[in-house]
This record gives C-alpha cells, structure tokens and sequence, in this order.
C-alpha cells in the first residue's frame, strides 16, 4: 500500500511540473493569435476606410463640375442722363420753328382743364384733355372747334378738326399755370389755367348772349331799347356792355361772363340772366 501511495504521489508531482513548464513556455511564447474572423473583419474595415478617403477627392471634384455656379444679380441699368431739356423731336412736315428757349415739357405740358387765352384782339377759352385732344371756344360768339395736339420741345402745333394744315407756335412758359404762344404768325397768345372741369361741364356767356341780355334788361327798365351795344373786358376781367342809342350813351354793365351780374355805371346791381 505504501508503494501505490508513493507512486500516486510521483505521478501528481509529475503533473504539476508540467503544467508549470507548460505555463512558463507559453508565456515566453508569441502573444495569443487573433481568431480568424476577426482579423478578417479588421482588415476589411481597413481596406473600406482606405477606398473612402482615395475616393474623397475624386467627388469632390465631381461634386463641383456638376454643381452650376450660383447666379449673381444682375448689375442696374445705367441711369438715363440727367438734363434740363429733353430731346425735340422734329415734325413731319418739317416747318415746326426752333427755339433753345425754355421747353415745354418743363412743365409737364399743359395741364387737364381749362385755359383763358387773350392775343390782344380777343379772348377765347383753350381745353386741354389728357389724350392730346382739345377744344376752343372764342368769348366773342361762343363758336368752338375741336383740335389735336403735339408737343416738340418747347413747340406745339396744333390740328384743327376740318382744317387741311396746322397751326404752330412757340411756346414760352411763365410758370405751370401761364404761358404765352408765339404764333407763327406773328401773334403772341397768353394763356393762363382757369379750372381743371371738362369741357362738357363748362358753360360761360359770349359777348353776343351778353349784350343781348344787356338791352333786354335795360329796355325792361327803362320802357325803351337802346339801338346798339358792344361787349369789351374791363378790370378784373368783368365784361363790359356799353349801351348806345345813335350817338347817345345810354349806361355800361359791368357783369360776370359766367354768372351774368354784376352792376351799371351807378353801382347798382343787375342780374342779366
């Protein structure tokens, strides 16, 4: 029995110095190896990182090429030159006169509405529409005639309706409410802004209708009617109705064109409508 426990002893004393050897030499060995699959997944991954960052320059590149350039704004329009005196146009006929005087589109033309005009001979009432048409009335007898327009600078020749040629004239602006035209002619026309109403809302007595108005007032008066009368501005562009009988002077009205009263040479009022 001493013998088998002796030799069971030799046996694990044995054992336990092998494994002892067996610890020290894998120890000094090479370090543990990596299992298979994983070494092969590391160096996937690797290979994978490596044609990425290969790659990166090339889409880049490609990214530019393809992508357009961003637009820009474009670049204002050249303000037009600033000038006093807008180019003049010349008429067709060639004929309009020519003046460096100021222009009349300086004032943006004449304005919508109703002009009083005076040559010196008589006064008359010029409309201005909007489309380059109008209209005159003469304060003598109250005859109108329709007319069209064009403006060359500071020239305007005007087309009346029926006439086979135009009327031209210079124009020389006092301010946006006057101005005078020089008629080819030789006239000079003032013309001053009256009211911005149509033409279809303006109503004014002539000369005619007034002195008509004039003898009937003083006829109904007086009991009699004077042989004649004549019509003529006075101050403050009152109309003047100066009665005459033969040689003899009878009385003068001094009444509104547009409301017919006014007064006679006493101061009295009258009312000729």
């Amino acid at each position: 029995m001493k013998k088998i426990a002796a030799i069971i002893v030799s046996l694990c004393l044995a054992a336990v110095l092998c494994g002892c050897n067996d610890t020290r030499s894998s120890s000094s060995s090479s370090e543990v190896k990596t299992p298979a699959y994983l070494k092969k997944y590391h160096e996937d991954k690797q290979e994978s990182e490596e044609e990425q960052q290969s790659d990166a320059p090339a889409a880049e590149a490609t990214q530019s090429e393809t992508e357009e350039p961003e637009k820009s704004a474009p670049e204002p329009a050249a303000a037009p030159p600033v000038g006093n005196n807008p180019p003049t146009p010349s008429a067709e006929n060639g004929t309009v006169p020519v003046s460096d005087d100021t222009p009349a589109t300086s004032y943006d033309g004449f304005r919508h509405g109703i002009w009083w005009a005076n040559d010196g001979k008589g006064d008359s009432y010029y409309y201005f529409g909007d489309n380059s048409s109008g209209y005159v009335q003469t304060q003598e007898n109250g005859l109108g005639l329709g007319f069209s327009y064009e403006l060359y600078g500071n020239n305007i020749v005007f087309h009346m309706d029926g006439a086979e040629s135009s009327l031209q004239a210079m124009v020389e602006w006092t301010d946006s409410n006057s101005a005078v035209l020089n008629w080819t002619d030789g006239r000079a026309e003032s013309l001053s802004f009256y009211s911005p109403v149509d033409v279809e809302n303006f109503y004014f007595y002539n000369n005619s209708e007034l002195i008509a108005l004039a003898l009937d007032h003083f006829e109904a008066a007086n009991g009699w009617r004077p042989s004649y009368a004549e019509a003529s501005i006075g101050s403050g562009g009152l109309i003047e109705v100066s009665m005459y009988d033969g040689d003899m002077f009878c009385d003068r009205y001094s009444v509104d064109r547009f409301s017919a009263k006014g007064t006679d040479l006493s101061g009295n009022s009258v009312s000729l409508d």
